[in-house]
């Protein structure tokens, strides 16, 4: 009986095969990490990127476009899906496939990429207007974004029998209009089924304000976000944290920071109040439903610091199952 750990994406390494070992040697459920390369315009969001979407050259989260919104050019950068063979995240899943072997190769991993949402949030035209604000574009975004997911799914699925799949949503617990977020639910709803009807288990990773409504989703296996900065809205859920996790859904739950803080707060207390708000009844039923991961990814941390958080996750998941034996 073990209590699992798993990584965001990011990891703080420049190679693919350092970043895997790592990976795949420090947490139960292994993962394709993502590094550090390119020319630094958005990270994760790099990796998705069409290769002839015309972009200006720029550092930090987000990417500008040079085009406006209703060129033509946009629309037809995302609807070309022959050219995902060329993204970064696909490559990258090569990459990882290719240093997998029948001798070497977990019966599980994860992959991640950036959703649908966040994507069109955080591509902004040359009037720094964001691809969301154009409906017309959110249909052909999220096939782009599925396109991709099922390639890299199915190249991983070559080397490992179980593939685990990640939607990564930083601006999903940002948006506060009704209508916007009940639209951005019905994308992602759309994207999660069809990795699911391809085999792979479906997981949604949230930074911001965790997606409550998005576990009723039948088609979705865990659900992950950040404990340590909204701990009472997942105090206030217990109820339907209760119904998914009751379903057979898993709660990745960041119990760490990627930057050093003076102390790690041990979860001791915050994994009791949860176990007492769900009713778990035994070490057995929390590691069913619960696995610890950091709340977020560590490409920005120094190299020490991700050590030491996939360390102290193991060690906390060892406590936890003590904790829970002697009661």
């Amino acid at each position: 009986m073990q209590l699992r750990t798993t990584g965001i994406g990011s990891l703080p390494f420049d190679s693919m095969d350092q970043a895997l070992e790592h990976a795949l040697c420090h947490y139960q459920i292994g993962f394709v990490p993502q590094v550090a390369q390119g020319d630094g315009d958005g990270g994760m969001l790099r990796l998705l990127l069409p290769p002839d979407l015309p972009k200006r050259p720029q550092s930090g989260f987000g990417v500008a476009l040079t085009e406006l919104i209703g060129s033509n050019v946009v629309g037809s950068a995302f609807a070309n899906l022959s050219q995902s063979i060329e993204t970064q995240a696909v490559k990258d899943a090569m990459s990882a496939a290719s240093l997998l072997s029948p001798g070497n190769s977990p019966d599980t991993i994860k992959t991640q990429i950036m959703g649908p949402v966040s994507l069109l949030q955080t591509v902004r035209d040359g009037q720094s207007r964001s691809l969301w604000s154009a409906p017309q574009l959110h249909q052909v975004v999220l096939d782009w974004c599925t396109h991709i997911a099922l390639a890299v799914g199915r190249i991983l699925q070559e080397k490992v029998p179980h593939i685990v799949f990640w939607l990564d949503e930083p601006m999903l617990g940002l948006m506060v209009d009704p209508k916007e977020k009940q639209q951005a639910y019905a994308l992602l709803r759309e994207c999660v089924a069809c990795l699911k009807l391809e085999g792979f288990s479906t997981g949604i990773h949230c930074c911001s304000s965790p997606p409550i409504a998005l576990m009723d989703d039948p088609h979705l296996d865990y659900f992950s976000c950040d404990a340590l900065r909204y701990p009472q809205e997942i105090h206030a859920s217990s109820q339907a944290l209760s119904q998914f996790t009751s379903a057979g859904g898993t709660l990745a739950l960041g119990v760490i920071a990627p930057l050093s803080l003076q102390a790690d707060p041990h979860p001791h207390e915050m994994i009791a109040r949860l176990g007492s708000d769900l009713g778990w009844k035994n070490a057995e039923e929390m590691c069913q439903s619960l696995v610890l991961t950091p709340s977020c990814g560590t490409m920005l941390t120094p190299l020490a610091r991700e050590i030491a958080i996939a360390r102290t996750l193991q060690t906390w998941s060892q406590d936890l199952v003590l904790d829970w034996k002697r009661e």
